[in-house]
């Protein structure tokens, strides 16, 4: 016994003999999945496969313009971080310096504070 296929769907008819009001008032095509030939699904995996490598290679050079940025403001920061170590430095030497000189001087004043020995008196 031949089985016969149509393209369109048959629509039932319910027990009742009403048809479906919720059907569709329009066939469907029939999905043929042959229609996708090997070569065809080749084709078209082929031109994919180039379309995202093509964006994948135009994010990447975004991306490494970005870096390129991020790079040198790592490099400015990293500059003025050394300058301002230095700053800090020659700061500290100049304090140090100052605190010497302010010590020799109190000590200088200590020593002529004392009073004259008065035991000659």
């Amino acid at each position: 016994m031949a089985e016969t296929r149509t393209s369109q769907p048959q629509q039932s008819t319910p027990a009742n003999g009403k048809a479906n009001p919720f059907g569709l008032p329009f066939s469907m095509p029939s999905f043929d999945p042959s229609a996708f030939t090997m070569s065809g699904v080749a084709e078209l995996w082929r031109k994919a496969a180039a379309e995202q490598q093509t964006r994948l290679a135009s994010l990447f050079e975004e991306y490494a313009k970005a870096e390129e940025k991020g790079v040198a403001e790592v490099r400015r920061a990293i500059d003025e971080m050394a300058r301002l170590s230095h700053a800090t430095v020659d700061y500290a030497r100049e304090q140090g310096a100052n605190f010497r000189q302010a010590v020799i001087e109190l000590s200088k004043k200590a020593a002529g504070a004392v009073p004259a020995d008065q035991s000659k008196a």
